[in-house]
């Protein structure tokens, strides 16, 4: 009997442990993270578009323009990434937008121009980055294409501005000093009078009729009536003369006029 009692007196303190260790209270799950706010995510695509992947950040700039409607800097990179994959009306539009909400900031305005330039529309994209050169951009791509543009018009001295303008925000910009050199070259050429290639030698100025060398108020006067100038032949045989002319003297050349 007491053999039983003890038994069950375990058993009695074995349950009573299990139920007092599910008693206990649990520890509950750790709280979830909150869900990313929108300007939280559009710091992320900004650094997506940073790294190149446009495509992975394009999907959640579309979604963000639904909630950021005001927000320029959503639409740009929505622009810029557009333009990056070969869609150019859509990034226009996107960019257009961008420009419209912030219109003091030059970057829309930037992207703008050099968009339509790379389509050859050279009007438009002056106008843009003209724009955006007022708004003072800091972009030295600005500066360089308003100088190629102008350099195409033929407006050397502007061209030459702008290439310093472009050298000046950032004088690692190569192509800016290669197109530089290349104007100034240019430009330094047109403006030269043409020179004639070595060992030509240069015509003499005609000579006007009335700089004629006058008489000499010494010489005897002629007799008779002076014949009248023949237009030059073809020479032939000497024929037999009647009588032996003074051979008239060969008239001096005239002295080209001082410079005025």
């Amino acid at each position: 009997m007491s053999r039983h009692v003890r038994r069950l007196t375990v058993a009695c303190l074995a349950l009573c442990l299990g139920l007092a260790t599910a008693c206990q209270k649990q520890p509950s799950p750790p709280p979830l993270a909150p869900a990313p706010t929108a300007g939280q995510r559009l710091d992320a695509a900004r650094q997506t578009v940073l790294a190149g992947d446009c495509a992975r950040a394009l999907p959640e700039l579309e979604a963000l323009t639904r909630e950021l409607p005001q927000s320029g800097e959503t639409f740009l990179l929505l622009g810029l990434c557009r333009a990056k994959q070969g869609e150019p009306e859509r990034a226009e539009a996107a960019l257009a937008k961008a420009s419209s909400l912030e219109p003091g900031n030059p970057r829309p305005l930037e992207a703008l121009g050099i968009l339509r330039y790379g389509q050859g529309r050279r009007p438009e994209a002056r106008e843009a980055l003209g724009r955006a050169a007022d708004l003072k951009s800091a972009n030295p791509q600005t500066y360089y294409y308003l100088g190629n543009i102008a350099m195409q018009a033929g407006q050397c001295a502007q061209a030459l501005d702008y290439y310093r303008l472009s050298m000046v925000k950032d004088p690692a910009f190569g192509d800016a000093f290669k197109e530089y050199r290349a104007a100034a070259a240019a430009c330094a050429k047109s403006a030269r009078p043409a020179v004639p290639p070595p060992g030509t030698a240069p015509k003499k100025p005609a000579v006007p009729a009335a700089a004629a060398k006058k008489p000499d108020a010494n010489a005897p006067a002629a007799t008779g009536p002076q014949p009248a100038p023949t237009v030059p032949v073809a020479p032939t045989g000497p024929k037999k003369a009647t009588s032996s002319p003074v051979p008239a003297a060969s008239p001096a050349p005239a002295a080209p006029a001082s410079p005025q």
